[in-house]
Parts: structure tokens; C-alpha cells; sequence
């Protein structure tokens, strides 16, 4: 689901790379409210952001809006039209507060990964940068070990980091120490094969397979990893004790704390909708959402912060879950976010 994509902006393009600009020219002085270069007549989604208007993608000013959106804990991270980094939340200097909003890098990027205490992002190059935590108890190198080389997808949370290289191997950084708390070999369990796809969960990691099957590793409190269904799948999200997987039909599968007992079964197992066809999944520490075939966005398990109940209506073509957050990106590009906004993870998104 995480895939690198080579942009070339309209206002960045060579002779090399033409551009199609007949809907500009065509709307020659229609007003240009946030002076970003386009008015809505030549396509911007959101006339009143400046860092959304239409972009290349494909040798066509034919994408508009943010290109990628990811979520961790409290805060929220995304990539605007012009491929620069926007991340929004905590930033209070509370005991949360580990400077997720600190050093967001420079440059033109192209997916983007939030955690718990630091982020990463591809840049349109495919090298890998990270920032947020650089000290404390709970640094275990998710910044500073961030590996070297070239990327086709990343996903990071709690106190780990996984990226595939161009060549489909998998590099896992971050907690490697002894600690049976927090180390179960999110790291030093990592497999030596290729992986198509790679998702993180708090203390584990899922993937697909070149084949599109399941590969899960590190920690099995509640079957994360025992439990991994066969068959071929499409796509995987991954939570803080469990995940769930869309198959090729689209029927969702979801595994993990499943006991009831559990103060953290939330029903985000046992509950999973089983008479609807799915086309994308998003998972967060308690709770899931997918996106059906018509786009339409379906939540099950913990609703403690409206995870559920907020669900905005509507068609939206992309969906991404933080631990007690959401935010769904429609057809034109704008995002849409719900859930826990405790630090302004949510509400932040308005203010940029």
C-alpha cells in the first residue's frame, strides 16, 4: 500500500519533462485566491491552502490536494502538493512530547510514516529520512540508526522502524537491547527474503509477500503472529495487538486480542464486518477502518474517541489510521480526520 512515486511539479519542471498546462492557460486571470500559482478554474482542490493545487504525476497536471497523509500517536504528518513535509499535534513539551514536530526535513518527498515518537519519509529520490526522538529512556536509535540507501516503502511506530529496499529486503532499525517490556524482536527478527509491503505495528511488523501472503514478526502476546492467516492477500494494517488483512476478494481478516477479557479487546477482532466487499484497510491501536469498493469508510472496535462514531460519509479513495485517530483523503484531495485530538492531532490539520 506504500509505494514511491517519482513527482515532477509543475513550477520545478526541465525541457525533459513537459507539462500539460492547456487548463492554466485557458483560465488566464481567474482569481487566484491563496496565491499559489491556481485558481480553481485550472483545477486547485482548495483554493484557500496554499500548499494544495494540482500536481504532475504522470507527465499531467492530474492529482490535486495532499499526496500522502500517515498518523502516529499525537501527532499527524503529511505530504503536500509541492512534496514538502506538514506535520501537526504535540508539541507542549509534556512527557508525550518527544520532537515529533522538531526537524521535519527539507526537500521533496513522496511517502511519509508517523510513529510514536519519531517519523520518516521517502524522498523523491528513495533515501530515507527520520526525525522526533534523539534522547531519553525511550531512544533505542529510531532516528539516528536510520539505515542508508535507496527506498520503495517505509512504516514506523513505537520503538522501530522497517523500510524495504529497492531490491524488496527489509531494513528494521531501532530496539535491539534486551528488554521485556519493549524489545521482541521487531528488529532482530526481521526476515532475510523480500517483502512486496511492510506495515508497522507497536511491537511487531507485517508484510506481503512477492506471492501476497502474510509475514508477521516480533511480539505474540495475543497470536499476531501465530495466528497470521494463509491465502493471498491485498492488503495488511497492523495495531498495538492485533491486525487485519483485506484478501484478494475483498473479506477482511483480522487477528490478534480476541479474549474479551483483555482491558484492551476492544471488539477490533471479534466484531470485524464480514458481509461487505473491501478495497483498503487502515489499522490503529484499537480500532480499524476500511474503504469499500463504492469508497465508502466502515470503523469497528474502540470508539472512546469517536473513532466510530465520527466517521465522516461520503467516497474518499484513501484511508489512514494513528493509534486513537483517523483521516481519510477524498477523490479531490482533501483530507478528512476524526477520533482522539487530545493534542491537536486531528484539529491541527485546520490551522495549516
Amino acid at each position: 500500500m506504500l509505494t514511491l512515486t517519482l513527482l515532477v511539479l509543475a513550477g520545478c519542471a526541465t525541457p525533459n519533462d513537459p507539462i500539460d498546462t492547456s487548463s492554466v492557460d485557458a483560465c488566464a486571470g481567474a482569481p487566484d485566491l491563496d496565491g499559489d500559482g491556481f485558481s480553481v478554474c485550472a483545477g486547485d482542490c482548495d483554493d484557500s491552502n496554499a500548499r494544495l493545487f494540482p500536481y504532475d504525476r504522470d507527465g499531467t497536471l492530474d492529482a490535486c490536494g495532499w499526496q500522502d497523509i500517515n498518523l502516529g500517536w499525537a501527532h499527524s504528518c503529511a505530504i503536500d502538493s509541492a512534496g514538502e513535509i506538514v506535520c501537526w499535534g504535540i508539541e507542549d513539551d509534556s512527557e508525550y512530547d518527544f520532537g515529533q514536530l522538531d526537524n521535519i526535513p527539507q526537500g521533496t518527498f513522496s511517502t511519509i510514516s508517523a510513529g510514536w515518537a519519531h517519523s520518516c519519509a521517502l524522498a523523491t529520490d528513495g533515501t530515507l529520512a527520520c526525525w522526533g526522538i534523539t534522547g531519553g529512556d525511550f531512544d533505542f536509535g529510531q532516528v539516528s540508526a536510520t539505515p542508508t540507501g535507496t527506498f520503495t516503502a517505509v512504516s514506523v511506530d513505537g520503538m522501530h522502524g522497517c523500510a524495504l529496499r529497492t531490491s524488496g529486503e527489509v531494513a528494521c532499525w531501532g530496539i535491539t537491547e534486551p528488554n521485556e517490556q519493549l524489545e521482541f524482536g521487531q528488529v532482530s527478527l526481521a526476515p532475510e527474503g523480500i517483502l512486496s509491503s511492510t506495515i508497522a505495528g507497536h511491537y511487531h511488523q507485517c508484510g506481503l509477500t512477492p506471492e501476497s501472503t502474510l509475514y508477521c514478526w516480533g511480539r505474540d502476546s495475543h497470536g499476531q503472529i501465530t495466528d497470521t492467516p494463509s491465502g493471498v492477500f491485498a492488503d495488511i494494517g497492523s495495531g498495538c495487538r492485533h491486525n487485519c488483512a483485506i484478501d484478494t476478494v475483498g473479506a477482511v481478516s483480522c487477528w490478534g486480542v480476541d479474549d474479551g477479557e483483555d482491558s484492551k479487546d476492544h471488539g477490533q477482532v471479534t466484531t470485524t464486518p464480514t458481509s461487505q466487499v473491501f478495497a483498503a484497510i487502515s489499522v490503529g491501536a484499537y480500532h480499524n477502518c476500511a474503504l469499500d469498493s463504492d469508497g465508502v469508510i466502515s470503523c469497528w472496535g474502540s470508539d472512546e474517541f469517536g473513532q466510530l462514531s465520527d466517521v465522516p460519509s461520503g467516497s474518499f479513495a484513501k484511508l489512514y489510521s494513528g493509534a486513537f485517530h483517523s483521516c481519510a483523503l477524498s477523490h479531490d484531495g482533501l483530507a478528512s480526520c476524526w477520533g482522539q485530538d487530545t493534542f491537536g492531532q486531528v484539529s491541527g490539520l485546520d490551522a495549516l
